[in-house]
């Protein structure tokens, strides 16, 4: 009799160990590139996860992530409503992720259900992986499996491993082109760092050689810091020399972040050398959130130097509303398109 409970507990073990694995987090480690894994940030309880916005991370049982949903309760919902700085810009409410033959593909459905294309503009994503298992390139295309640019203008990337941790990153857009790294972020050849956790240490724009070179307003590095929950707090440029620099597409100098205990992002600050608020070449200074026990954003609201509300292509400040019988639903969306005074 003991021998066939010790016999029963074994096959359990194995068929537990054989199962998916879920796990449930308010928000995703923000990246820059799709090299980097989805990986979630402030882990919650699966009874938290009925009563707040969440993403559910699914992994196989050889540990690979397999699907993510952006729901709360077991019904997807926007991932619009996560705020800033999520890492969830290529993704939707729900991303499927396929391994075949040294590739990932990755699908994407809205929050019914429907196959979509995510918030780039990309209906698949292709990743491919060398004899080592090593991540190496991903291609874009459309739901006629057509080759496409997501809304960066990039069809392909390439990465080289530098070493263990480091990366190398080109890519090209479907005419063949070599294109930056974004449309108005213009790092060409990236070198990206990482720790041993896989989270980015920085960015670095390099030559054919690796050699720092500086992009057209002087910066050639862009480093992020992080707190122990893995928020990205701030982040500065830094020239060829590595000395502080104002400059990119935001003409600053960098920023520092403000979250709740929820790791959602209450205030964005575009900061000078002096580490002090700038004006730089976006219209607003500071951009602050509100959210609701749920975890929506229930406002943003844009802000200059002197605390005075200010329009972003027209609109001063937005209002969310959802309904209080069922969290998941929108209820109405306020657009208020003229300078307000608080």
């Amino acid at each position: 009799m003991r021998y066939s409970i010790l016999i029963i507990i074994i096959l359990l073990s194995i068929t537990t160990n054989a199962q998916s694995k879920v796990k449930h987090y308010k928000h995703l480690v923000f990246r820059e590139t799709p090299f980097s894994e989805i990986k979630g940030r402030i882990e919650i309880t699966k009874g938290r996860a009925l009563k707040e916005n969440n993403y559910k991370l699914t992994y196989n049982e050889l540990g690979k992530l397999i699907l993510v949903e952006y729901n709360i309760g077991g019904k997807l919902i926007s991932t619009r409503r996560s705020g800033m700085l999520d890492g969830n810009r290529n993704l939707m409410p729900k991303t499927s992720i396929e391994y075949k033959n040294n590739t990932e593909v990755r699908t994407f459905f809205d929050e019914y259900g429907n196959q979509r294309k995510n918030f780039m503009g990309v209906y698949k994503e292709v990743y491919s992986y060398d004899e080592k298992n090593k991540k190496v390139g991903l291609k874009h295309y459309d739901d006629e499996e057509k080759p496409i640019n997501n809304s960066w203008g990039i069809y392909e990337y390439f990465w080289s491993h530098v070493n263990d941790s480091d990366v190398s990153e080109k890519r090209k857009n479907v005419k063949g082109d070599f294109v930056p790294m974004r449309s108005y972020y213009h790092f060409m050849t990236t070198l990206y760092r990482f720790s041993k956790e896989g989270i980015l240490q920085s960015m670095n724009n390099v030559d054919d050689k690796g050699n720092l070179i500086e992009e057209a307003t002087g910066v050639a590095i862009d480093v992020p810091v992080y707190d122990e929950k893995f928020n990205i707090v701030s982040y500065k440029f830094l020239n060829a020399k590595k000395v502080p620099v104002v400059g990119t597409f935001i003409g600053a100098a960098g920023g520092i972040v403000k979250y709740d205990d929820n790791g959602n992002v209450l205030q964005y600050i575009t900061i000078g050398l002096d580490g002090k608020p700038m004006v730089g070449n976006r219209e607003y200074v500071f951009r602050n959130y509100k959210f609701d026990i749920y975890g929506n954003v229930k406002e943003r609201v844009f802000y200059g130097l002197n605390k005075e509300v200010v329009p972003v292509r027209d609109i001063a400040k937005v209002k969310y509303t959802y309904s209080k019988e069922d969290p998941s639903k929108l209820f109405k969306s306020e657009y208020f398109h003229t300078t307000l005074k608080e």
